[in-house]
């Protein structure tokens, strides 16, 4: 009762500071309808710490028990930007990048490609992925003209797990395709690629 006592106290000081005077009687009708409004975000902050503690819980495990344990933590945040940006930081501070990116696209599929999102991809990926599949095609191209091979493969990879219907990176990943830009490299002359170009993007260019 004590407790309440004081709550009641504090809610009256600062009602009192706005101008705002109720009858005694309103007092607690003014405390329900305010536990409502707030339940919400009462809620979600209490998800968030939960999902938090997930998260240091499955440090110490490995395998399918983490993965799970980490699933549990991003479905407790579902469909909360506040929680979706909580989770990518705490993993980026536990150089979990690959949990962090997961939480990111999340949070971007929530909100679209706002500025909050912009700043946690630099801060997770040092070289984040072009705006569009198509872009990324020709950047992976022009890895593979270049004969980075692996770097291209890393790059398609990520783009794939962004993108994962796109069919012209569909297209890039298979054996034909890798085949057919791996014939065109040459380590003592300039080459062109045939690669698959998506419509509208450039064709056949020079290495």
């Amino acid at each position: 009762m004590g407790g309440m006592g004081g709550i009641s106290e504090a809610l009256s000081g600062v009602l009192s500071i706005l101008g705002i005077e109720l009858a005694p009687w309103m007092f607690p009708a003014f405390v329900a309808v305010l536990a409502v409004l707030l339940s919400p975000w009462l809620l979600q902050n209490m998800k968030t710490s939960r999902a938090r503690t997930f998260l240091k819980e499955s440090r110490v495990l490995e395998g399918e028990a983490r993965v799970a344990l980490e699933a549990r933590a991003l479905d407790m945040v579902a469909g909360s930007s506040h929680g979706l940006v909580a989770i990518v930081e705490e993993a980026h501070r536990m150089r979990r990048n690959d949990l962090a990116r997961r939480a990111l696209r999340k949070l971007r599929d929530l909100t679209g490609s706002t500025p909050e999102v912009a700043r946690l991809a630099r801060l997770t990926d040092p070289e984040p992925l072009p705006n569009s599949p198509a872009q990324l095609g020709l950047m992976v191209e022009k890895l593979w003209k270049a004969g980075l091979v692996e770097k291209a493969e890393q790059r398609l990879r990520r783009g794939l797990n962004r993108w994962p219907e796109d069919p012209w990176l569909q297209e890039l990943s298979s054996a034909d395709a890798r085949l057919r830009m791996a014939s065109t490299v040459s380590p003592t002359e300039p080459a062109t690629t045939a690669a698959p170009t998506r419509k509208g993007a450039e064709g056949p260019t020079p290495a």
